[in-house]
C-alpha cells in the first residue's frame, strides 16, 4: 500500500537526519496506521480543526501526509458564492426537477512502479472542468499551506517533508 510506503520513507528519515521531536499531520485518520513508528508523540490530524494550532511549534521535523479533499458540496457552495446566477458548470441533467453535478470519475497515476513495469493508479473523483477544478485546487492548496504552517517556520528552524501529490 501506498501509506506503507511513505511510512518506511518517514522512518528512514527519522533516523538518518536524527530527528528529535517529530510531528504529522494529515489530513486522514492515520493514527492506527502510525501507532507503530517509532518516534511519533505529536501527531495532528488537520481534518479535526487543527487550523492555527501551536501543538507541532517544538518539532525538529514535520511530515505532512496526504492532500485536503474539499466535500464536492463545498466546491459546489463557493462556485454559487462566486457566480450566483451561473449554474452551467454544475449541471450535467435534471432529473425530476434536481441537478446532477459534473462530478466524476478517473485515473490518478502514481509515479512508482512494480517490479514489472506497472504503473500504480487509483480511481479519483472530482470536479475535472473549470472553474469547479481551479475552486477545488485552491481549496486543496489552501489547506496544504496551512498544514505546512503547523512547523512554525517563520520563528523557528525546522523541517517539514511532503508525501502529497500537490
Amino acid at each position: 500500500r501506498y501509506i506503507d510506503k511513505v511510512l518506511r520513507q518517514m522512518q528512514l528519515l527519522a533516523r538518518t537526519k536524527g530527528y528529535k521531536e517529530i510531528g504529522i499531520v494529515s489530513f486522514k485518520k492515520l493514527e492506527d496506521l502510525l501507532g507503530g513508528f517509532a518516534g511519533i508523540d505529536n501527531f495532528l490530524s488537520y481534518g479535526s480543526g487543527a487550523t492555527g494550532s501551536n501543538a507541532l511549534e517544538n518539532c525538529d521535523a514535520v511530515f505532512v501526509v496526504g492532500t485536503f479533499q474539499p466535500p464536492p458540496t463545498a466546491i459546489m457552495d463557493t462556485h454559487l458564492c462566486i457566480n450566483q446566477t451561473d449554474m452551467r458548470h454544475l449541471t450535467t441533467e435534471i432529473i425530476e426537477g434536481f441537478f446532477l453535478p459534473q462530478y466524476t470519475t478517473k485515473m490518478a497515476y502514481y509515479d512508482y512502479w512494480d517490479k514489472d513495469g506497472k504503473q500504480a493508479c487509483r480511481m479519483v473523483g472530482g470536479f475535472w472542468q473549470d472553474p469547479l477544478y481551479t475552486i477545488f485546487l485552491w481549496s486543496s492548496r489552501r489547506h496544504l499551506i496551512q498544514a505546512i504552517g503547523r512547523a512554525r517556520l517563520n520563528i523557528k528552524a525546522s523541517v517539514v517533508w511532503l508525501f502529497s501529490p500537490l
